[in-house]
């Protein structure tokens, strides 16, 4: 088992910076974080869309490009 000075809960930025700072100045730091990734809100989660939300932002998508193409062939027959 390892000892530790401190024990700092939390990978965020703030507990991240703190465990840092403590090991400079010769502490025995343990960092415990309960996701995968430290950081804390400083990354993303990516979620999995529903079917119907991915044609939604498939809709939105083709409807912005035809926009788009729209305007250029637009400015093209002036």
């Amino acid at each position: 088992m390892q000892t530790a000075d401190v024990i700092v809960v939390g990978s965020g930025l703030g507990g991240l910076v703190a465990g840092a700072l403590l090991a400079r100045y010769g502490r025995r730091v343990m960092i415990c974080e309960s996701h995968t990734l430290a950081g804390g809100a400083a990354h993303g989660f990516t979620r999995q869309l529903s079917n119907r939300a991915r044609i939604k932002r498939l809709r939105s998508i083709l409807a912005h490009l035809f926009t788009v193409a729209l305007l250029m062939w637009l400015r093209q027959i002036r």
